[in-house]
C-alpha cells in the first residue's frame, strides 16, 4: 500500500510545496501530508527498504487514516551532527514538534528518528541501545546484508545511492561519512529549507573537533584533527545536485565557511539564534 502511495509523482510534487498534499495518479488513493522544512545539526533504489520509500514514509503525518509517530504539526526536522559548535545547544528542547535526525554516538544523549551510521562499530553500539529500536538506522551495504538480514533487525535501511558518479577515491560510496550522508538524506526525504549545524569541518587548535572525544569508538582528546577534505568536497557535491534545495550553514561568527560552499543555494548564519 505504502509502495503504491509514494510513487515518483508524489515524491516531485513533495519538492515543490512547503506543506504538500498530494495524491498518486489512482484518484481514490488517499491523501500523503508531508513537511518539508529540514534542520540539520553536524554532518535509490525504490524497494521497501530504501532510503527514498522508507524514511519518507516516516515524514507521511497521514497514509490511510494512520498516523505516523510524531504529530501533524511537526514542521521541521533537525539532524544533528557532533561537531564542539553545537555543545551549547539544549537538544531537548530543539526535539518538540521536530522529525530529528543525527549521526553515530548522538543516541547517548537523545533518541532520534533517523540516525546515519556509516561506521560498523558505531552501528553495533546503536543497536544495542534499546532506545533505538523505533529509529531508523541507515548504515553501509555491508551492514545493511548484517543486520536487516541476517539480525532481522527492522529498523536498519542503507544510506541512499550516491547520486553522482565520479573517478576520484573521494566519489566513492565507501569513502563517504555519516555527516555527507546525513545532508544526502535530508535532500533526498525532500525538504526544501535544510539548515546545517555542527558541520564544524575543522578544529582551532588542531585537535580532533568532536563532541564525544575522549569516549568509547572515539579517538582521544589529544589526537590529531582528521583531514576535513573529503567532508568539504562531498557536501559541496550535495549542495551542487540539489540546487533548488536553500541550505543554511550555522556556526560561530569566526568560523570561516569554504570556498566550496558558497553557492547561491547557500548561505550562513550565526548559531546563536538556537542557543538557549
Amino acid at each position: 500500500m505504502v509502495h503504491q502511495i509514494l510513487e515518483p509523482i508524489c515524491m516531485l510534487v513533495v519538492l515543490l510545496n512547503s506543506t504538500t498534499h498530494c495524491t498518486s495518479k489512482v484518484q481514490d488513493h488517499p491523501k500523503v501530508v508531508v513537511s518539508n522544512k529540514a534542520i540539520l545539526f553536524g554532518i535509490q533504489s525504490h524497494n521497501k527498504d530504501s532510503m527514498l520509500v522508507g524514511s519518507v514514509y516516516n515524514q507521511v503525518t497521514q497514509v490511510s487514516g494512520h498516523s505516523s509517530a510524531k504529530s501533524d504539526k511537526v514542521s521541521q526536522s533537525l539532524v544533528i551532527g557532533n561537531g564542539e559548535s553545537r555543545s551549547r545547544l539544549d537538544l531537548n528542547s530543539l526535539k518538540i514538534n521536530n522529525i530529528l535526525i543525527g549521526c553515530n554516538a548522538i543516541h547517548r544523549d537523545i533518541i532520534v528518528d533517523h540516525l546515519v551510521c556509516c561506521d560498523r562499530r558505531m552501528v553495533e553500539e546503536a543497536v544495542k541501545n534499546p532506545d533505538t529500536v523505533n529509529t531508523e538506522i541507515y548504515v553501509r551495504e555491508d551492514w545493511f546484508k548484517y543486520y536487516r538480514k541476517i539480525q532481522k533487525l527492522k529498523n536498519i535501511k542503507q544510506v541512499p545511492v550516491l547520486p553522482y558518479q565520479g573517478e576520484a577515491k573521494r566519489d566513492r560510496p565507501e569513502h563517504w561519512g555519516s555527516g555527507g550522508y546525513a545532508v544526502l538524506v535530508a535532500a533526498e526525504l525532500g525538504f526544501t529549507d535544510i539548515t546545517l549545524v555542527g558541520f564544524d569541518l575543522y578544529s582551532k587548535n588542531n585537535k580532533v573537533n568532536n563532541v564525544y572525544k575522549g569516549t568509547t569508538n572515539y579517538a582521544a582528546p589529544d589526537s590529531h584533527a582528521i583531514d576535513h577534505s573529503y567532508w568539504v568536497y562531498q557536501i559541496a557535491k550535495v549542495f551542487e545536485l540539489f540546487p533548488n534545495i536553500n541550505f543554511v550553514v550555522l556556526n560561530d561568527n569566526d568560523w570561516i565557511m569554504p570556498r566550496e560552499w558558497r553557492k547561491q543555494n547557500v548561505r550562513f548564519e550565526n548559531i546563536e539564534q538556537l542557543v538557549y
